[in-house]
């Protein structure tokens, strides 16, 4: 708990207190009394100051204060004529390397956001965008669900982020592409036979 949240709960105890030992006083039974209803009034304020500052607490708990990018990669594994998606897998936090050579995958970049309290924070998925500084580096997609699928073309490194337009909060992480790329024929073979007449 930070220093402001320990000072936001010691003031909120202390006018609890306060209320309590202001109810006890035995002039409180006497409504009529002008001096009792000018306490009453007191207490009223410090009901609505509490109030005010339980609303803020919420607000502090409950709004998220950091952002970053968790990597995710699905190897497809090739069976005959179809292929097959693997374990998901995590790969690392904002930082990541892919890899150029086959066999290649689902690399999957997930915005998370943590509230105060190192909670989950529920972003709205309509104010999730990405970016990437060199899109001949790896291109990507942007999913329905916030996320987003990357695909390395060269080998090299490049910025990437996502940003959050509402809460305020983003994330950047280094991209690095390693390998080469494996496309086409990768090795050629002679197969002898025995000349038919």
């Amino acid at each position: 708990m930070n220093l402001q949240r320990m000072l936001q709960f010691q003031r909120l105890k202390d006018l609890v207190n306060q209320v309590l030992s202001g109810l006890k006083e035995p002039n409180m039974m006497h409504v009529e009394d002008k001096g009792t209803h000018n306490r009453l009034d007191e207490i009223l304020g410090t009901l609505k100051e509490i109030l005010w500052i339980e609303c803020r607490i919420h607000d502090l708990l409950n709004k998220p204060n950091r952002m970053f990018i968790e990597w995710h990669h699905q190897n497809h594994h090739h069976h005959h004529n179809h292929y097959e998606m693997g374990e998901l897998k995590v790969m690392a936090s904002n930082d990541v390397q892919l890899n150029l050579t086959a066999p290649f995958g689902t690399n999957e970049g997930v915005p998370v956001e943590l509230n105060a309290d190192g909670s989950n924070f529920s972003f709205d998925l309509a104010n999730i965008a990405w970016a990437i500084q060199d899109n001949t580096i790896a291109s990507f997609v942007q999913n329905a669900d916030g996320s987003a699928d990357f695909t390395p073309l060269l080998a090299g490194s490049t910025g990437v982020a996502v940003s959050d337009r509402v809460t305020g909060l983003s994330a950047q992480g280094t991209l690095t592409v390693v390998g080469v790329v494996t496309t086409g024929p990768v090795s050629m073979n002679i197969n002898w036979q025995n000349p038919t007449h």
